[in-house]
């Protein structure tokens, strides 16, 4: 494996280490408990708003539905951060191999010499 080839591994590196920072910050974020606490709590106001509604009520209701598809759209924006780091990790594992294998024939073709 030539040296270019190895500088190409580590550019695919650089490429793939923004999305797992992104994903960690996501985690952090998504899984604090003040987080995790407040969207429990607005999700149980806005459903509770909606079951309690009266007939007449139908603009509440409707605006209750749209903070929970909200809530749902903020929870997705930070699942697809996390998504994107799974992957970015997966191609980091799949580079560590490739570099393992190319250092293993590099030391195999010196013993060799």
């Amino acid at each position: 494996m030539s040296k270019e080839e190895l500088d190409k591994l580590s550019a695919e590196e650089q490429e793939q280490r923004p999305a797992t920072n992104r994903a960690g910050r996501a985690r952090n974020i998504i899984e604090d408990e003040l987080v995790v606490n407040a969207f429990a709590g607005m999700e149980k106001s806005f459903q509770a708003a909606i079951r309690t509604s009266e007939a007449g009520q139908s603009a509440l209701r409707e605006d209750c539905y749209r903070m929970l598809r909200l809530l749902d759209m903020f929870k997705s924006a930070f699942d697809k951060h996390l998504d994107d780091g799974k992957v970015a990790d997966a191609v980091l594992k799949d580079i560590g191999a490739r570099r393992k294998t190319i250092r293993e024939r590099m030391a195999q073709w010196r013993n060799a010499s």
